[in-house]
């Protein structure tokens, strides 16, 4: 929304005065630069009720994700400062140290600044969750590998749950991301938890650099052995192509355990979402690897397909609803791997989604399928924009 937008708004609601939980009134100190040709001066001045009284009429607002207001959050509170905006040219800037906002150059009376306050774009996302219908909690018991855990993650057939990793007006397809949920996720082997916001790409993944492209996917590891760790998926594809190519963004991902429980094929037609979840973090996994790992990249779990759906089906049989897949959850694609080793087969798989809407196993040197990166944003991302549909993506920032 333009600024003059937002000053319109305003000026409409006829903004009431008071105090508001976690927030203060803008009751503080401004400081004013003036330049002229011949001289400068500085002075400062109590602002009161979002005006500099007796000063050119300098009226001081707050948007707090798009809500405009004249309480701004105190300091220290989950909100930051992510810019300042001025009409008739004024210039200013926000003072976080000191927790003012200082106006550099003031052009003419009757001026209006809006300082643009945002939160973790996590918090922003589970807030969201309370009015957002595509947005669900799930409650997870405890795991061989994990407490009791509760996410949110994004459900349906097709929500708003775009991200754009890019500064461009119209989103490049490559920077275009979708948002699985915000994920408990431990950045270390006994770290703590920290809601994450996990994001997997838009479309599938392809290049060449890597020679292991195919034009029906990639092999899930080039050598006969079910450990992701050193799969050439892995450290050749994700963790190097493709983390590479990421540019300044490879800054706002954080290292993540992704874990390598390997549900058994045995009864997997009985699989539920749940079932997937608590395999996916359990004790058991082929021998000689490791339980879980840490890296950058990764992707997807069966669960995370499981849970696209909606909370309704998280304890009933993927297979069983397989055409209810196809038609409803937002994750379905026509075939593509996760992360997920298969246990006790007696080829060497490793779980990958179907073009009817199954999970199944595959062997992992034998058969191509799609791939999307997951990787999931530092705690400290911060919502900056965007209503999450695919012509108004989500935008974030670390500033």
């Amino acid at each position: 929304m333009k600024l003059n937008t937002f000053i319109k708004n305003a000026h409409k609601k006829k903004l009431a005065i008071g105090l508001t939980t976690g927030f203060i009134l803008l009751i503080g100190i401004i400081s004013l630069y003036r330049t002229f040709a011949l001289y400068e001066e500085k002075k400062e001045f109590n602002i009161l009720q979002g005006r500099v009284p007796d000063f050119r009429n300098i009226t001081i607002l707050a948007s707090i994700e798009g809500e405009i207001t004249l309480n701004i959050p105190t300091k220290g509170s989950e909100y930051k400062p992510i810019s300042v905006s001025c009409d008739k040219g004024t210039i200013a800037h926000w003072d976080e140290n000191n927790w003012k906002i200082q106006i550099d150059k003031l052009s003419d009376k009757d001026v209006t600044c809006i300082i643009f306050f945002s939160r973790y774009f996590s918090n922003y996302l589970i807030n969201l969750s309370n009015k957002e219908t595509a947005i669900e909690k799930f409650t997870h018991e405890e795991t061989y590998q994990t407490p009791a855990l509760t996410d949110y993650r994004y459900v349906g057939k097709n929500p708003n749950n775009y991200v754009c990793l890019s500064e461009e007006q119209n989103c490049p397809e490559d920077n275009l991301y979708r948002i699985i949920g915000v994920i408990p996720t431990q950045s270390t082997e006994d770290g703590e938890y920290k809601n994450r916001v996990k994001l997997i790409k838009s479309d599938v993944y392809s290049e060449q650099k890597s020679g292991l492209f195919k034009e029906a996917g990639y092999q899930w590891n080039a050598s006969n052995t079910r450990n992701w760790a050193s799969s050439t998926l892995n450290t050749t594809v994700l963790n190097e192509v493709y983390w590479n190519s990421l540019g300044i963004y490879q800054y706002y991902i954080e290292e993540a355990k992704w874990y390598l429980g390997a549900p058994t094929y045995g009864s997997y037609s009985a699989y539920t979402p749940d079932t997937f979840y608590s395999r996916e973090r359990s004790q058991y996994f082929p021998k000689g690897i490791t339980n879980n790992h840490i890296a950058k990249v990764g992707l997807m779990y069966p669960s995370d397909y499981g849970y696209s759906i909606g909370s309704s089906y998280k304890s009933k049989s993927i297979v069983s609803n397989k055409s209810f897949y196809v038609s409803n959850a937002w994750l379905f694609t026509v075939s593509e791997w996760t992360i997920s080793p298969e246990y006790n087969n007696s080829t060497v798989n490793a779980w990958r989604t179907m073009p009817d809407g199954r999970i199944t196993y595959g062997t992992v040197t034998t058969y191509n399928s799609n791939i999307r990166p997951c990787f999931y944003l530092k705690e400290e991302t911060y919502y900056k924009n965007g209503n999450g549909s695919r012509n108004n993506p989500y935008k974030v920032t670390l500033q």
